[in-house]
């Protein structure tokens, strides 16, 4: 079965200052959570039929995340 392609652009808005360059705060990003949870969701209720393209900013312009895929389970991985 074909699967349908989804895709979420996150409207961060949580960041700090470091060493006078903004960077993204994901992991506590309401906006973020509310992702994950919807995409979670609709992973688990539906396995085959959906994949996510997820737009986040770099990992490399945040201070709490060193890789994308941490924020998400490790068994929607293959679907995002």
């Amino acid at each position: 079965m074909k699967k349908t392609k989804v895709f979420y652009a996150v409207q961060v808005s949580n960041f700090t200052i470091v060493n006078g360059t903004p960077k993204w705060l994901l992991k506590n990003d309401a906006c973020m959570n509310i992702c994950i949870g919807i995409v979670s969701s609709i992973l688990d209720a539906y396995p085959d039929e959906f994949e996510f393209l997820i737009k986040l900013p770099s990992a490399d312009d945040t201070s709490d995340v060193e890789f994308l895929a941490e924020l998400f389970d490790q068994s929607h991985l293959d679907r995002i």
